[in-house]
């Protein structure tokens, strides 16, 4: 049986609780700057107007991000993202069809997440069992997706219903809608990893699948389980996006493949994986990130600009801390 003190003995130095400043603190303060750089430079991007229309896409992008965030922590990749929202978007337009009721209309979104769930789980089984690289499975994945998205749709983008619109447009107590399913999502995950049996094992398998199998954890199960959560997020996003965008493309997932992995870089996370990781800083991260696309489109920046940035984060976020690692390990030889 997995215990506390089991946990604490296989969890690395220096994370979780250990850290002197939290890494939320970090990104947050680092998004509180560049959002005071934005009101001097163009305040008309922290104007009401805009921060009501920037707010759903951070938060659909957090949502996807919070799905990249677990595998990375168990030490993958997920390519599949961008196949995975495009697939799920066309499922819940096309499905119920124009005039359906209220009931249709669930039953589609129902049938989405359930997709969701049935793609991490390919994943996931194809990756546990087949030992096929997360990177290979989840490219291989996204071309499957696409495929099918273009072949239900023919090739054609479909409205949302009215009432996926009327959802995704929304807002409940002064905020969006879009924030309360974020806040929901991210706050069952923060409480499952911090206070759950089943966090605990998430964690120990992250940080040494070896041990967590020597002490009774079924390592393949959980992996399976975490692409499975993943493919569930990635459905949640996509079905928020289409009913909000009203007229999704039949390639609306293409923007998050990168973004997902820089929302999860620049929040501080590990990029190898393998350590306690923070959810409120991925999302954080998120909102950075999309601040940050709509003060370059306020400064007249192309959007091949933006991905350009979005490719320098990831890399920094990979690059830097090797660089760390090296210049310690020449420093400790040249003694």
């Amino acid at each position: 049986m997995l215990t506390r003190s089991a946990l604490s003995l296989k969890t690395p130095e220096g994370t979780g609780m250990q850290r002197k400043v939290p890494q939320s603190a970090q990104i947050i303060a680092l998004t509180v700057l560049l959002i005071a750089i934005g009101s001097l430079v163009a305040p008309a991007t922290i104007s009401t107007t805009a921060v009501l229309s920037m707010l759903p896409f951070a938060a659909i992008l957090a949502l996807a991000s919070l799905g990249q965030h677990l595998i990375i922590q168990q030490r993958g990749l997920d390519l599949s993202v961008a196949g995975c929202i495009s697939l799920i978007a066309v499922l819940v337009t096309i499905g119920p069809g124009p005039g359906a009721d209220g009931w249709s209309v669930l039953l589609y979104v129902i049938l989405s997440l359930c997709a969701g769930l049935a793609i991490g789980a390919a994943n996931g089984l194809v990756i546990t069992f087949l030992r096929v690289p997360p990177l290979v499975t989840t490219i291989a994945m996204n071309s499957i997706l696409i495929g099918l998205a273009l072949v239900l749709s023919g090739g054609r983008p479909t409205a949302a219903d009215q009432k996926l619109v009327a959802v995704s447009f929304g807002a409940t107590l002064g905020a969006p809608n879009t924030i309360w399913i974020l806040a929901l999502a991210a706050a069952a995950m923060i409480f499952i990893m911090s206070s759950t049996v089943i966090g605990r094992r998430f964690i120990a398998v992250a940080v040494n699948d070896r041990a967590a199998h020597a002490i009774g954890v079924n390592v393949s199960r959980y992996r399976i389980a975490t692409y499975m959560v993943a493919g569930l997020c990635y459905a949640v996003a996509a079905i928020v996006l289409a009913g909000y965008l009203s007229l999704p493309g039949i390639f609306v997932g293409n923007s998050y493949m990168l973004a997902t992995v820089a929302a999860y870089v620049i929040a501080g996370n590990d990029v190898a994986g393998g350590r306690r990781g923070s959810f409120l800083a991925t999302v954080v991260g998120a909102l950075f990130l999309t601040y940050l696309d709509q003060f370059l489109l306020a400064l007249n920046f192309t959007r091949s600009s933006q991905l350009i940035l979005q490719a320098v984060i990831v890399l920094a976020g990979v690059g830097i801390p090797v660089l760390i690692k090296m210049a310690s390990v020449m420093k400790g030889a040249a003694r």
